[in-house]
């Protein structure tokens, strides 16, 4: 082997101020190839167990393929996702929000209510300043919508109308941290600073 024949080389060279090795040449060049031989051993230990992490899942996934069982619902959509609905947003989407029977999409200056049932765009409410980083919440009635200008607008859920404007400083614009939040009946605006 290349290896061996370089390792007696470098052994033989000793330099004149060391002293010489007078060690076991066959010995050496034997514990070379065992930890060599180890090296592999454990690489190999640790492919199989890779493959083994994997075929697992996936043969618990697939199933066997001899049975006559379907597949549970649950693996149909780990193997082949559906899309269920496309709703085009024509202001964009920059957070979303869900209440009873509507789901709730702040955009670039405009709140879009969709209706989960007929799949379309029902109310659009002009919410000037609610740019990339508006937040959206619902809460008490109400859907909070904070804009990057600092102003978090009240929207009435039953008019589709903007029924309050609170200026709460900012702006929040550059701050990607921002999030409306609602909980023990208050609203919130966490801003990173």
């Amino acid at each position: 082997m290349e290896t061996d024949e370089r390792l007696r080389a470098l052994l033989r060279e000793t330099p004149g101020s060391v002293p010489a090795f007078r060690g076991d040449l066959q010995r050496v060049a034997a514990r070379a190839r065992i930890r060599r031989w180890r090296r592999r051993a454990a690489v190999g230990g640790v492919a199989a167990v890779l493959m083994a992490g994997v075929a697992l899942p996936l043969g618990l996934l697939y199933g066997l393929r001899g049975s006559n069982h379907s597949p549970s619902p649950v693996s149909q959509l780990l193997v082949r996702p559906v899309l269920a609905a496309q709703i085009h947003v024509p202001s964009g989407a920059v957070d979303v929000a869900t209440s009873d029977g509507a789901l709730w999409v702040s955009g670039f200056g405009v709140v879009s209510r969709l209706d989960p049932v007929t799949d379309r765009v029902v109310a659009k409410i002009r919410t000037p300043g609610t740019e990339d980083y508006s937040s959206i919440a619902v809460g008490e009635g109400s859907v909070w919508v904070s804009a990057d200008n600092g102003d978090v607008y009240r929207i009435d859920p039953s008019t589709n109308r903007v029924v309050a404007t609170v200026h709460v400083g900012g702006p929040f614009r550059g701050s990607p941290w921002g999030r409306a939040a609602f909980g023990s009946r208050a609203r919130w605006e966490d801003v990173a600073t």
